[in-house]
């Protein structure tokens, strides 16, 4: 038997964000289309000292800059907004896994919160280990984030064999 036992931290949810494409999808569109809007601000700045026509287009560049900067920051900040929703939720939750040999389950335990939910293994969509955390998604819904330290019963390679015989990830 494998069991966890750890708590929701800001660093959990930075790493279930930041391992997700869609994440690093929207960082590299809007840095590209950043890019662009300062290509095509170079190119209206050259014509207005040119022609002296063309400010309104210099106008809708710079407010078109500016929106894909708040749109960068929201989500660069993303992770600290979604964890500090779930600290308003329940703060104190203690989240146990246990991995048995057809399925695995997640007890949440806290003063708002007593839940308990099975996973069959068909349901893992991603697993990832690294740098000493493991990311378990299920159904792009639930997702388990969780050090190699916070084993209390196993080891993160017997965890790692189990989910790669029984999802063929990791």
């Amino acid at each position: 038997m494998l069991v966890v036992k750890t708590r929701p931290t800001l660093d959990s949810w930075k790493k279930y964000w930041w391992s997700k494409k869609r994440s690093k999808g929207y960082i590299v569109s809007n840095i590209l289309f950043l890019l662009f809007e300062l290509f095509q601000l170079a190119i209206s700045l050259l014509a207005f000292i040119m022609t002296g026509k063309g400010l309104l287009y210099i106008l809708i560049t710079l407010v078109l800059m500016a929106g894909f900067v708040v749109l960068l920051v929201r989500v660069c900040y993303m992770p600290r907004k979604l964890f500090n929703n779930s600290q308003k939720l329940c703060n104190d939750t203690v989240e146990t896994l246990t991995f048995g040999e057809d399925s695995f389950t997640a007890e949440n335990i806290g003063s708002r919160i007593n839940e308990t939910v099975t996973n069959i293994y068909s349901s893992v969509t991603s697993v990832k280990h690294s740098d000493g955390w493991f990311i378990i998604v299920c159904d792009n819904y639930r997702f388990y984030v969780f050090r190699d330290n916070e084993f209390v019963e196993g080891s993160p390679l017997e965890l790692q064999t189990l989910l790669h015989s029984k999802t063929g990830k990791i």
